[in-house]
């Protein structure tokens, strides 16, 4: 056998048999569930850059800088919290994990992570409080700072510029020096590399910030979080932010045909990254994926609730055989908006109206049917009335060019391709 074939062999064997390689790891989300002060400011991957506030959800590749009077608190995904101190700086260098379906998992009650994963965090300047699930086998977590970094299986310490230290669990810590140190409760790595205890004042510090986060931790702290990506994929969606809106929208539309059954989580992260292009994003994935439409025009719709009737009827035009399937599933999402989202897609493609109405009827069972049938009703007036009135039955929707899908009014025209960086 050829040594270069057999080489590939094993190296694909190995790769199969490594827990890191039994499934392909996607990018996992972190929340933040506590600030204080207003000098916190976080720094995406695509560079933009914008106040950490409260509630929002965060991934690998972000950097936290915290001012004299803020401190920021987050939990990830894998069950991990860490507590960012003043006047600090913070970057999650990496945080992929194994998939898993993390709503209504109790965070509080989360001592062991729920799912393999690969985490690296860095503290060079200032400080910060962790608390480190117990980690699957198979998974790692780093902590990198000034003094050395640290490989953690579960524990709670300190890591900053001032050194690192534990009040629970154990670690191994390597020096920049190369010299590993084995660091165990309530010992601590100096800036100089030696180890000896940590100051009773030190481990109250750490036991103070854990209770607190784990007091803030909020009920399905996942709950509506964005979709976990191929690290890849959500690399990919970061560049392009940065480059405009014609990039986001080719970057989508390329990723979706490359695996189209990703393309509903590929179109909701880039309509959160870009919510200004929410309509052509839609519109250009479909194209790119039409069998996973009515997925696509749903899962663009949570990330834009309120352009949920532009939404279904912008996929509808470029996917007009499922019309009535896109306005039932965007319907489920929408349910409040049920008569606007049937007169929507109605108006784009009116001859199918019938279908369209029983299909948002069926898909939401506690609405007014007979409100439902009108609306729809109205929007193939409205579309008869844009053209001939002796076709009404014709498809007379305006078709899709360039970058934008623009359906009938009264779902609005979308906007142009601004960038979304400088928004």
């Amino acid at each position: 056998m050829n040594s270069r074939i057999f080489q590939l062999i094993i190296v694909s064997v190995f790769a199969l048999a490594h827990p890191l390689f039994a499934a392909e790891m996607v990018v996992g989300n972190i929340r933040v569930i506590k600030v204080e002060g207003n000098s916190a400011e976080m720094i995406e991957a695509s560079g933009a850059k914008s106040a950490v506030k409260e509630g929002v959800f965060i991934r690998q590749g972000t950097k936290i800088i915290t001012g004299p009077d803020s401190r920021v608190d987050l939990v990830f995904e894998n069950g991990s919290a860490v507590n960012i101190s003043p006047s600090s700086q913070f970057s999650i260098d990496e945080f992929i994990q194994d998939p898993f379906n993390s709503d209504g998992l109790d965070y509080k009650a989360v001592d062991q992570a729920p799912t393999t994963s690969v985490t690296k965090i860095s503290a060079p300047e200032g400080e910060i409080y962790f608390e480190v699930a117990k980690q699957k086998s198979g998974s790692s977590f780093e902590i990198t700072t000034p003094v050395g970094t640290a490989g953690i299986r579960g524990t709670s310490g300190f890591a900053g510029a001032r050194g690192f230290g534990l009040a629970t669990g154990s670690a191994s810590f390597r020096t920049p020096a190369g010299n590993t140190v084995n660091v165990g409760p309530g010992t601590q790595v100096n800036p100089n590399g030696a180890s000896g205890p940590a100051s009773p004042g030190v481990i109250n510090a750490v036991n103070a910030a854990v209770a607190e986060m784990q007091v803030t931790i909020p009920p399905n702290t996942f709950a509506g979080s964005p979709p976990n990506l191929l690290p890849q994929q959500q690399g990919a969606l970061d560049a392009a932010i940065a480059q405009g809106g014609d990039a986001i929208l080719a970057a989508a539309s390329n990723l979706a045909t490359a695996t189209p059954e990703n393309s509903p989580d590929i179109s909701r992260m880039a309509s959160i990254l870009a919510p200004t292009l929410v309509l052509d994003i839609a519109s250009r994935v479909a194209e790119a994926a039409p069998a996973f439409a009515s997925q696509i025009a749903a899962s663009v719709s949570l990330a834009a609730i309120a352009q949920a009737p532009q939404i279904a009827a912008a996929v509808s035009l470029v996917v007009p055989a499922e019309a009535s399937q896109i306005a039932a599933e965007v319907a489920k999402i929408a349910p409040n908006a049920a008569p606007e989202i049937a007169a929507s897609v109605a108006q784009a493609v009116p001859q199918q109206s019938q279908d369209i109405a029983n299909a948002v009827i069926n898909a939401v069972p506690s609405a007014d049917a007979a409100v439902i049938q009108q609306s729809s009703d109205q929007g193939v007036s409205q579309a008869t009335q844009q053209g001939d009135p002796s076709a009404a039955g014709a498809d007379n929707r305006p078709q899709p060019s360039g970058n934008a899908v623009n359906p009938p009014p009264p779902p609005p025209q979308p906007t142009p391709t601004p960038n979304p960086s400088a928004s």
